[in-house]
């Protein structure tokens, strides 16, 4: 899958393509941080944002799927 659209997907999708492997919990956070990266400066939507926290806990994620044990339902 493409970027486009990531940020339109419900939490049932994702996950959904998560168990498919279509996509990763790491692809998600980059193309959401690239998003705010782009935008926030126009928006001033966000005071802090935790992207290094963010990505640790997308790859934990991502590691986790791919071992067969997804953090979610």
């Amino acid at each position: 899958r493409s970027g486009a659209g990531i940020d339109a997907l419900d939490a049932v999708t994702l996950s959904d393509a998560f168990l498919r492997g279509e996509l990763t919990p790491l692809q998600v956070v980059s193309h959401l941080l690239s998003r705010i990266d782009r935008l926030d400066p126009v928006l001033g939507a966000y005071i802090d944002v935790y992207r290094d926290q963010a990505l640790r806990q997308a790859e934990e994620a991502t590691a986790a799927h791919r071992a067969g044990r997804p953090l979610g339902p």
